[in-house]
């Protein structure tokens, strides 16, 4: 089942929204239907378990394993 990143227009929220089928999200802090989906970072599998990329600044991020230091 998709995870997916939304923004909410009323309260300004961002959050990751588990999505099932056909189910239109709502916003988890005001219940607004108001959400803009976001472009998220996909996982990549390294050993058969998900892991993040690190989010790419030179002062934080490895180069060996691309992980956040931060």
């Amino acid at each position: 089942m998709p995870l997916f990143q939304y923004q909410c227009a009323d309260c300004g929220r961002d959050q990751e929204i588990l999505v099932r089928g056909n189910e239109s999200p709502v916003c988890l802090a005001c219940r607004s239907a108001l959400l803009k989906k976001q472009i998220s970072r996909p996982a990549a599998l390294i050993g058969g378990s998900a892991a993040p990329m690190g989010c790419g600044a030179e002062s934080c991020c490895r180069i060996d394993g691309g992980s956040c230091m931060n």
